[in-house]
């Protein structure tokens, strides 16, 4: 298989992580490609050009990081970290909100790198702060449910949302006005799967 990423992409992140977390790297090329980009890498495999993508050995592209994200969690068997049966989709459903949290962020990210200040909504920006804070205050609740032992695929998404906006937006880093969930995050930073996919970005 071949899983297409570019170093910025929480959403691609989180699946490269989830591959090490099931053992399942070593049956993963993985190809750091482009976007916004006509000679992207990934283009045959996915006109989309979205990533995550991940290419499976008859060819078929599966894009969207939640669909990966089921892909990865059927193949892995008796690896696969949400289990099984109710509480496999309590922990997809957490890993959705995560993930939706995640793209939201990505927008604020967007609005503030692609455009010049004077091109940048006030109003957007605040809506999308706002709506960060407010599921921020949601995951800080889930210390206690989703966000503890053992580890599952939403845990993958939440360290890598907290990745990049460290790596990316440093001064919105509202995990840190949280404490409990900034020592969460701290304490998985040690896992291996995360410090072998830190941002390598010129």
């Amino acid at each position: 298989m071949k899983l297409f990423f570019t170093q910025r992409s929480p959403f691609a992140r989180k699946i490269r992580m989830l591959a090490r977390m099931t053992d399942q790297i070593g049956d993963i090329e993985e190809i750091e490609t482009t976007v916004r980009d006509p000679n992207a890498p990934v283009l045959p495999h996915n006109p989309t050009g979205k990533v995550p993508t991940l290419v499976l050995d008859d060819g078929t592209a599966l894009s969207e990081s939640l669909l990966i994200t089921t892909y990865l969690e059927e193949r892995a068997g008796d690896r696969a970290l949400n289990g099984a049966g109710d509480q496999r989709w309590t922990a997809f459903a957490f890993d959705a909100f995560v993930t939706a949290t995640a793209d939201n962020v990505a927008w604020l990210f967007r609005e503030r790198v692609n455009k010049e200040p004077d091109k940048q909504s006030p109003t957007f920006l605040e809506l999308e702060r706002g709506r960060a804070q407010r599921n921020y205050h949601v995951l800080e609740a889930a210390l206690e449910t989703n966000l503890s032992d053992p580890i599952r695929t939403g845990h993958l998404m939440t360290a890598s949302l907290f990745g990049f906006v460290d790596s990316f937006l440093a001064d919105e880093t509202w995990h840190h006005n949280h404490p409990k969930l900034k020592a969460w995050y701290q304490r998985f930073q040690e896992q291996p799967a995360f410090q072998d996919t830190i941002p390598v970005v010129s």
